[in-house]
């Protein structure tokens, strides 16, 4: 699900579906300027989700001032933290995922404790 607003950063941006023609084969639009994401809506869902993504990204890009081209790792690394916000503050990362607790790692786990014990902090 797309939700119509979204918090990246400290900014509330908006997520238009519809009301955007495409021009130049570009089936969305990031405008940073006005905290806005439009995406064309005669889309398949799974197609709008893609484009909403791609435009979410350029928004991440924007907010964590990204201009030019960057390396990959580099690129990456500075835009991990921003994306791991918006997910986690928008509902998309779930704390506790469905299922049993995993037993693989202390990744998932949300005390301190788990990576006192492993030796990482």
């Amino acid at each position: 699900m797309i939700p119509p607003t979204l918090k990246i950063g400290a900014s509330i941006w908006t997520v238009q579906l519809g009301g955007y023609e495409v021009t130049d084969n570009n089936s969305g639009l990031c405008e940073a300027e006005k905290h806005l994401i439009s995406i064309y809506s005669d889309l398949a869902p799974e197609r709008c989700e893609q484009i909403f993504l791609h435009e979410l990204l350029h928004a991440v890009c924007d907010t964590v001032g990204i201009e030019g081209k960057l390396p990959e790792e580099e690129f990456v690394n500075r835009i991990t933290p921003t994306l791991h916000a918006v997910l986690k503050e928008n509902g998309f990362w779930q704390t506790s995922p469905p299922g049993p607790p995993r037993t693989d790692g202390d990744c998932v786990h949300s005390d301190s404790s788990s990576s006192e014990k492993s030796g990482r902090k």
